[in-house]
Formats: structure tokens, sequence, C-alpha cells
């Protein structure tokens, strides 16, 4: 782990002991970059090296940067080492989660009715069992009519017209 780092968070931890606003300066100065007071900073430069004439923000413009990338880094490997997560990530996290959820549930509505569709929902057919039931009867009462249509013609006949096979004589 970063030396400097250590040395930055140990003394700020030494100074959130003494009072609870600095603690909230701190939350403000790490969160924002800015309105943690110039003792943060300040402290910051010189854990980081910053503060000596070698390192002038002329000279180096981007080397409080690095410091500060560095610093960041190392804030959150400190913080998965006592296995926290910072609070922006886990709202990151739990917005792309609650999306996932919603996903899921349309997927699964999707899955649900096509395997309605490739089965044949059970409404369905229950419907067509109906109709097939009701189509059976309906022959079956033209078919009984057919057949007493055929008794009555039978019956009309002339008794000389029933029958076209010669009578057997004995």
């Amino acid at each position: 782990m970063d030396k400097q780092f250590l040395e930055f968070w140990g003394n700020l931890l030494l100074q959130a002991a003494k009072g609870q606003a600095q603690m909230e300066n701190i939350g403000k100065w790490i969160t924002q970059g800015t309105g943690g007071g110039q003792t943060l900073e300040d402290q910051f430069r010189r854990a980081y090296h910053l503060d000596s004439k070698e390192t002038s923000a002329t000279d180096h413009p981007d080397a409080f940067q690095q410091a500060a990338d560095r610093f960041k880094e190392a804030y959150e490997d400190y913080l998965s080492l006592l296995d926290v997560v910072p609070r922006t990530r886990f709202r990151e996290l739990e917005s792309k989660n609650a999306s996932l959820q919603e996903e899921v549930t349309r997927l699964q509505k999707e899955i649900d009715r096509l395997r309605g569709a490739l089965h044949g929902s059970g409404e369905q057919s229950q419907e067509v069992i109906a109709d097939f039931q009701l189509l059976l009867q309906k022959q079956q009462r033209e078919f009984q009519d057919l057949a007493q249509q055929f008794k009555t013609l039978w019956r009309e006949q002339p008794a000389g017209k029933k029958s076209k096979t010669p009578a057997k004589k004995t």
C-alpha cells in the first residue's frame, strides 16, 4: 500500500478524533475535491511531497493530479481492505441491479408468453374442445334427422316398390 496514503490517512484519523466537523470536511474533500479547508490540502501536499520546491505547481502541473489519482486508488484499496464499498459505487450498483431486475421480469414474461404460444395456451385448448363437442352434437342431431327421414321415406313408399328383389318360393 502507498506509504504516503497511510501517512496522510493516519494523520486524518488522528485529527478526526479531535472533532466531528473535521470528518465532515474530509468527506466533502474526498467526494467533491473542495470544501475541506486549506489545512487538508496542505497536509495532502506535505504527505505527497508536493510542497517542496522541486515539485512546484508551475514545474509539474499534473503532479498534484497524479498524487490525487494515487490517493484515490490507495483509498479504494483501503476501503476494500475494510470490506467497505463507497456510497457512490453502491448507488451505481443498486441502480444497475434495479434495471437488471426489471429486464429479468420483462424477459420472464416474454418466455412465459412464448411457451404458451408453443404449447397452446390452456384457455385456447378448452375453447377448441368445447367447439369440437358442439360440432359433434350438431352432427349427431343431423344424422338422427337423416335417419328419421329415411325411415319416413320407406314407410310412405307403396308395397310394390319397397322390394325390388324377387320373393323366394318354397
